[in-house]
């Protein structure tokens, strides 16, 4: 069986179940019965996002991705950690030089050769070449 990873890249942000959210993602909230578990609570607010592929309920944690075309869906908290990992920060140097480098169509060894500043940040380097990276703000 051949193995295959994804490449499409998403937003990503954990629900706080503030209303800043509720508002930004259009999540609706009806109310359920006290689940057995939460005794003292005085009502059970059930959030609920509205999806392509319908509404889906969401708990304070869980993940709300954004795709490439702007749909929302959700992922769970522990599925979301062993799925996604978020992308490195690098500087604006850092991203000029890879940009250079692939314009030039030269590769990633030709990185490390000619910039030895980066030999503290092999594995940050190597992983935006490859998947994208986020400039930090200097």
């Amino acid at each position: 069986m051949t193995k295959y990873r994804k490449t499409a890249l998403i937003e990503a942000e954990q629900f706080d179940s503030s209303d800043e959210m509720i508002h930004k993602y259009n999540i609706y909230i009806t109310f359920g019965s006290i689940p057995w578990d939460k005794p003292n609570h005085k009502d059970y607010r059930i959030f609920v996002l509205k999806t392509v592929d319908g509404d889906i309920e969401l708990i304070h944690g869980d993940w709300i991705a954004t795709g490439i075309d702007g749909e929302h869906w959700v992922i769970r908290n522990d599925i979301f950690k062993q799925t996604y990992k978020q992308l490195p920060v690098i500087s604006h140097y850092a991203a000029e030089i890879i940009e250079w480098t692939k314009e030039a169509d030269k590769t990633l060894a030709d990185v490390f050769r000619d910039y030895d500043e980066f030999e503290d940040r092999v594995d940050d380097i190597a992983r935006a070449w490859l998947d994208g990276y986020e400039v930090r703000d200097e």
